[in-house]
């Protein structure tokens, strides 16, 4: 697999974690948050470390991307956008954790970790707060030979 393929599959998994919607998960497009909604998604890629894992070829690819998951801040209820944030991030987990292989035969697990604690996020001319935003950290795991 390549790093898009994976990217893909970890895509395809966040868009079956309840209380996101499919359309709210994106590789790298901010433009998703100006849909309605709470919640959002986007996929980031990161670096890769190569290792081999055996005398004939084989290597052990680990993909790092990053996930940030949005809540929308509603000035209203301003521990809403925390309580939604935290519940997508536990459903995050809980998806990856259920469907370590995101689906595909290449991958061996995928794990998550926190990557930051949330931030608020505000317009490029300072109104807001308009999202809190919990980056997460995504490892995944491949095994693949060099032809």
């Amino acid at each position: 697999m390549s790093l898009e393929s994976c990217l893909s599959a970890l895509e395809t998994t966040l868009a079956s974690v309840g209380g996101l919607d499919a359309s709210h998960v994106s590789q790298n497009n901010y433009k998703i948050l100006g849909l309605g909604g709470s919640c959002f998604a986007v996929v980031r890629p990161g670096y890769f470390i190569q290792n081999p894992w055996d005398m004939g070829g084989g290597y052990k690819l680990q993909w790092m991307s990053s996930i940030e998951l949005f809540s929308k801040f509603d000035a209203q209820l301003p521990g809403s956008a925390q309580a939604h944030l935290s519940t997508l991030a536990y459903r995050v987990m809980g998806t990856v954790l259920a469907k370590p292989d995101l689906g595909t035969a290449d991958v061996w697990f995928a794990e998550i970790t926190s990557g930051a604690a949330p931030e608020e996020v505000f317009t490029p001319e300072g109104r807001g707060p308009m999202f809190l935003m919990q980056s997460l950290a995504c490892k995944i795991v491949e095994g693949t030979t060099v032809a």
